[in-house]
């Protein structure tokens, strides 16, 4: 290729430190390269998918490593699972309280339970902390579930009260509560009206 030509050349971009010419010319040869080990693979392709739909096909030139045609060594072929792939969980609500996806990317508008009264830190850390303690209060309510039912209740002693309306003495002044009955008392001073605020009634 001579320099100023601005079409694609494949693999050029992996070229460095050489003439444009040189690196054109060097790329375009490891480009056929890779094409003619690709037509290879696909000529063994083509030739191994022929014989096993029919066995009786005249074979051509056989691959060295393949022994035609080729004999199942199971009745049920297992479900392959690349050891590369990354493995994904249907939602973060399920994965172990330790795996680093626990948590909502930023962005996500949808609800998470118990994460509105955290604060100061990022979307994912504090999604992350939110998911953890749903999981611990999902695992309580369910431990709860399993127990039996206890219908008797240990009694809760109840706060000391002290009397409000005393007998022996009134009120004192300014004092803005409820007096039973104040309101039609007159011609007294407040402490007198309100002594005995809260007599006996009988029915």
């Amino acid at each position: 290729m001579v320099p100023g030509y601005t079409g694609h050349v494949p693999k050029c971009f992996h070229e460095f430190g050489h003439r444009y010419a040189k690196a054109c010319h060097s790329a375009i040869s490891n480009f056929e390269e890779d094409q003619e080990r690709l037509e290879t693979l696909n000529e063994e392709m083509r030739t191994l998918t022929q014989t096993q739909r029919d066995p009786k096909a005249p074979l051509g030139p056989q691959p060295p490593h393949y022994t035609l045609p080729l004999q199942p060594l199971a009745a049920k072929a297992k479900t392959y699972l690349s050891p590369y792939v990354a493995k994904h969980y249907s939602s973060p609500f399920l994965m172990p309280d330790d795996h680093p996806n626990k948590c909502f990317v930023s962005g996500y508008t949808g609800f998470v339970p118990k994460s509105r009264k955290l604060l100061g830190e990022g979307y994912p850390i504090i999604t992350r902390r939110a998911l953890q303690e749903h999981g611990a209060e999902e695992q309580r309510l369910a431990a709860t579930l399993r127990e039996p039912v206890r219908v008797l209740r240990p009694e809760e002693a109840l706060p000391p009260s002290c009397v409000l309306y005393q007998k022996e003495s009134g009120l004192i002044p300014h004092y803005t509560g409820h007096v039973p009955g104040e309101k039609f008392r007159f011609g007294r001073t407040f402490g007198n009206s309100t002594r005995n605020a809260m007599p006996q009634v009988s029915c």
